[in-house]
């Protein structure tokens, strides 16, 4: 059984090179999400060695959300799931389904083939794309998706009910 709906995976905005951009982009990988699904994000990581305990965090997981931005891809965040061997085959297999979300245009950036090859080598997986202030809204068809992909969530059984 998992522990958590998702896993997060995003690349942590370098404070010197911060504009608008990436404090939207940051403000929503660490204030929006987690405020919307029970997330398990690298900050709660405290463990060494790192990938092993990305792995472990993994599997404890019921959905992958990789929030695919441009630092994000320039940084090759994604590489962790190509070289540790455990998540690769978990990816691969469809042991977990993957939510890719750009918050961006990434075509033109460096890596993006990369990234392009990265979904092709997942089994499960769905893209959605984050607009900004036109996603922001709950009723908007970005959380709409988002929901319907996410794990169902069974409310309590009633005590004595029938």
């Amino acid at each position: 059984n998992k522990d958590y709906d998702a896993y997060l995976s995003y690349t942590k905005v370098d404070p010197d090179q911060c504009n608008q951009e990436t404090r939207d982009e940051e403000h929503f990988a660490l204030e929006i999400l987690p405020d919307s699904c029970m997330l398990l994000a690298p900050s709660s990581i405290k463990t060494q060695p790192y990938i092993e305990d990305v792995a472990r965090c993994v599997d404890q997981s019921k959905r992958l959300i990789i929030v695919m931005t441009p630092n994000y891809v320039v940084r090759r965040g994604w590489s962790i799931f190509e070289l540790e061997t455990r998540l690769r085959s978990v990816l691969a297999s469809g042991d977990i389904k993957v939510i890719l979300i750009e918050c961006a245009e990434l075509r033109g950036i460096m890596n993006y083939q990369e990234v392009e090859a990265l979904k092709h080598s997942i089994k499960t997986l769905t893209v959605l794309k984050w607009r900004g202030a036109r996603s922001s809204k709950l009723s908007s068809r970005f959380w709409k998706q988002l929901r319907y992909e996410m794990p169902f969530r069974r409310s309590e059984p009633l005590l004595g009910g029938h």
